[in-house]
């Protein structure tokens, strides 16, 4: 189902996607230049976490074209917050697997991140909710 974007019904649906966008951009250009020291800061174990800066930029760059087209894809936004639902089970699964290797500062970033992540879910949810009952109304 394509939905119309240019209803006022769409500003939460827009503004949460682009929302996610800004911080998914910021948190892979953080990850991107100080990679080594988010690793040490956040465990013990030698990690890089470049490939995810990336992917996040990529993740970044798509949620801002797709939320910008004159029509946005019901499938699309469904297939994003799944992908951002299962960042949040990702991070819980982080969180208590490997609690013991990192460090209080690494725990609380996963989990702020979790939440913010996870209410960006929420949003998406809502604002397609919302565009999907005003595009069935006559």
């Amino acid at each position: 189902m394509k939905l119309s974007n240019n209803r006022t019904e769409a500003d939460l649906l827009k503004r949460a996607l682009l929302g996610n966008a800004v911080f998914s951009a910021i948190c892979g250009l953080l990850i991107i230049v100080f990679d080594t020291r988010i690793v040490a800061m956040m465990t013990d174990l030698q990690h890089h976490l470049w490939p995810l800066g990336l992917m996040l930029l990529g993740f970044a760059g798509s949620l801002v074209w797709f939320s910008t087209r004159p029509t946005i894809s019901s499938a699309w936004v469904t297939s994003v917050i799944v992908a951002d639902l299962a960042w949040v089970a990702g991070t819980v699964g982080l969180l208590v697997g490997w609690h013991g290797m990192l460090t209080a500062a690494g725990l609380w970033i996963l989990a702020v991140v979790g939440l913010l992540v996870f209410a960006f879910a929420e949003l998406q949810w809502l604002g397609l909710r919302r565009l999907r009952s005003s595009a069935q109304k006559p």
